[in-house]
């Protein structure tokens, strides 16, 4: 394949999220048919699991549970390894408001952006910060300042968090 060459590798998908590279394949949600993929190089695809609550952000624990945000009703699930059942671990909503993207590190803290404000429902906007799920259980909002905080990454080196803001505007 030359370079700008397009292949679609698979197809019939509603809208996509979350796409994180785990264990040699892509791994994403799909808001619309509320279900999360796994897909290989070549294309194949599995669901791993359902979630009627519309799933968002993925990440993966240090013992390998994908870890899932459901966005309609603001928790976050555990799916363990060779589980197709989802488990609710925690209640978002303490912290934040839509929680959305989440990135996972090596201890297993999920960093999780969150709307902040009621969009959907015409809310002014507001600024937040991010929720931390730590692993025992606990949550807190960190940080501050960020104008819908959306997707999140952590650096190959484990020391920086990246955070996209959708509606920042720029420094002049």
């Amino acid at each position: 394949m030359a370079l700008g060459e397009r292949t679609v590798l698979a197809g019939g998908f509603g809208y996509l999220e979350a796409a994180r590279w785990h264990r040699q394949a892509l791994w994403f949600s799909d808001f619309k048919y509320q279900k999360v993929h796994r897909m290989t190089a070549d294309g194949r695809y599995v669901t791993v699991a359902e979630v009627p609550t519309t799933p968002s952000g993925l990440g993966f624990a240090p013992d390998d549970s994908l870890l899932i945000v459901s966005l309609s009703d603001g928790h976050l699930l555990r799916l363990a390894p060779g589980s197709r059942e989802p488990v609710d671990i925690a209640d978002l909503n303490q912290v934040g408001f839509h929680p959305n993207d989440m990135a996972v590190d090596g201890e297993g803290r999920a960093y999780i952006t969150h709307f902040g404000y009621d969009w959907f429902n015409g809310d002014e906007p507001r600024p937040t910060g991010v929720i931390i799920r730590h692993p025992d259980g606990r949550q807190e909002l960190a940080g501050g300042g960020l104008q819908f905080p959306n997707g999140v990454a952590i650096s190959p080196d484990g020391k920086r968090l990246y955070v996209a803001e959708s509606f920042a505007t720029p420094n002049t």
